[in-house]
Parts: structure tokens; C-alpha cells; sequence
């Protein structure tokens, strides 16, 4: 480790070795939480309950989903559903009439479609999103005001970085994601 702010860190050759010969692991995975995702959380657990350091905690990579946390807090939120019915996911659409449907396990915009008020095509994506209603996803109405982008807030031991990060669609999309298009 460095401290020179423009070369902090070189990468090593990779090595083998048991994880409690580490000081700190970093656990950053995208997206989907799967088996390969909780298998891994698991092995970190172990080398946590031996003083490994792991960097986020292993209880809030298993509680803390990415998409579904943020429902704690629904006045910060656009009105969402998460459902794998047909008839649900319709009248989630009839009622907001603009919606968002996306995977619950997706990242960089991958799977997120926008259907309008005339909800074209909404079967085929229902049907594609939830595999015939054997998927969970989620649905949010709408928001205009994405064209202008959305910021991302990080938080370092539960206080919020002085600064975030402004995720704004390129021209013609409703994604932000950096992933799809989107600019910083």
C-alpha cells in the first residue's frame, strides 16, 4: 500500500492461501445473489468468526438485498411492488399507469423495461421478468425526473460520503445505470 493518492495499490500475482492468513477482504460482488453469491458469503463467514476483517459484514451481504433494502424506507422511495402474479403486476401497471419492471437480482440496467400507459408489449415482458410467474420482480411507478439523473449516496460505517454519485441516462433511455449508457 501506498500514500500517494494517484498509486495507492499494485496487484500482486495471485496467490492460494487460507483466508484467515488475510487482514481484510473486501466483499463486492454485482449482482445476481445466487448460490455462487451465498456460498461465497459462507466461506467469509468463517474466516470472519477467525478476526479476518471482512469488508461489508457477512450478516449484511444475507439481510441487506440490494433492491428490496431500500423499501425500509418507502417516503424516500417511488410507490413499488415486488410480485411474480400477472394479474398483480397489471394492476400494480392500471393503477400508476407509467411503470418500471425489473429483476430483482439484475445490475447495469439489464432487464429493466419501461411500459407506458398504453402498457405495449406488457405480457411479453411479465412473462419474460417473472419466468411465467415463478420469478419474483419489481415494479415502481415511473419517474419523469430520472432524465435528470439519480444519485447514489454511499455510507462508510453508517455516515453518508460528503458527495455522491449522479447516474444520468444518455439520450433515449431510461436507464441511468452507468452499465447502459449512462454518464457520471
Amino acid at each position: 500500500m501506498h500514500r500517494d493518492p494517484s498509486h495507492w495499490y499494485d496487484l500482486g500475482e495471485p496467490s492460494a492461501r487460507p483466508l484467515v492468513e488475510l487482514d481484510v477482504v473486501l466483499m463486492r460482488k454485482d449482482p445476481p445473489v445466487d448460490a455462487d453469491f451465498t456460498n461465497a458469503v459462507h466461506l467469509l463467514g468463517f474466516a470472519e468468526r477467525e478476526g479476518v476483517l471482512v469488508v461489508n459484514p457477512t450478516a449484511a451481504l444475507l439481510q441487506c438485498n440490494e433492491k428490496l433494502f431500500a423499501q425500509q424506507f418507502p417516503q424516500c422511495c417511488a410507490p413499488t411492488l415486488v410480485a411474480s402474479r400477472d394479474d398483480v403486476l397489471r394492476a400494480f401497471h392500471a393503477e400508476h399507469g407509467d411503470v418500471i419492471f425489473k429483476p430483482l437480482d439484475g445490475m447495469g440496467g439489464t432487464g429493466i423495461f419501461h411500459i407506458g400507459p398504453e402498457g405495449r408489449n406488457i405480457g411479453a415482458v411479465i412473462e419474460q421478468l417473472t419466468l411465467r410467474g415463478q420469478r419474483q420482480i419489481m415494479a415502481q411507478r415511473y419517474l419523469p425526473e430520472i432524465k435528470d439523473g439519480d444519485t447514489r449516496i454511499l455510507l462508510v460505517d453508517g455516515e453518508p460520503v460528503p458527495f455522491g454519485l449522479a447516474r444520468i441516462p444518455s439520450a433515449g433511455e431510461t436507464r441511468g445505470n452507468l452499465a447502459a449508457g449512462g454518464r457520471v
